[in-house]
């Protein structure tokens, strides 16, 4: 598909080529992902909330991460949200997951009801990024914990399909909106690799993976 097509697919998922893209996003971004989640760290009883969680790929990996998590995946994409049911039918079946057609903008969850929080690759769809923050603190416990993982504004830049719909901030300037948000931050680290981009292409990633807390 084109560049064009690309970037709708990557920002909600479906069609008949939904499946695939989320396949394809699965293995490119399987990497971060995992480090990721080792490095959130969900510890036992958690309560966990993955913005974007996709077809659900990571879900096994964060439920797995301690005794007794609890897993809430949310998704704009219908598609992705019935996806990630088909392939977590076990998870459901024990009450240890749950996935929400939703908007970041507009969580349908209660106040305060999260211990950790992550989400890798989605800011650049969300739209406006305070509303979305906004909205990320208010499901936010005391002593929560939010991991984001997002590409270095650079790197971005440089990908064909990111021109068509993607807002790209700079590491600071997210930095500096979780800041106002009451959130500290402690600590970014990068994250390079050597793999293919969403559109098949071989390329050097670098993205950052920002840890904060309330």
């Amino acid at each position: 598909m084109d560049n064009k097509a690309l970037a709708s697919q990557l920002r909600c998922p479906g069609g008949r080529n939904a499946v695939g893209v989320a396949q394809a996003m699965n293995e490119a971004n399987q990497a971060i992902n995992r480090r990721c989640i080792r490095a959130l760290s969900p510890q036992a009883g958690e309560r966990v909330l993955e913005i974007g969680q996709g077809n659900g790929a990571f879900a096994d990996f964060i439920t797995g991460s301690a005794p007794g998590v609890d897993y809430t995946g949310v998704d704009w994409s219908p598609t992705m949200v019935a996806e990630a049911a088909r392939l977590n039918r076990h998870l459901l079946m024990h009450h240890r997951a749950r996935f929400l057609h939703a908007s970041v903008q507009q969580l349908p969850l209660a106040d305060g009801q999260f211990d950790s929080i992550l989400s890798v690759h989605c800011l650049y769809f969300w739209d406006p990024l305070n509303q979305a923050l906004d909205e990320i603190r208010r499901v936010m416990a005391p002593g929560a914990r939010l991991c984001l993982a997002f590409g270095e504004r650079a790197f971005m830049e440089s990908l064909a399909f990111t021109a068509h719909g993607f807002n790209l901030p700079d590491l600071q300037a997210v930095c500096d909106q979780l800041t106002r948000r009451g959130l500290q931050i402690q600590r970014v680290d990068d994250h390079w690799e050597t793999g293919l981009s969403n559109n098949g292409q071989m390329v050097e990633k670098h993205s950052h993976i920002l840890l904060a807390r309330v």
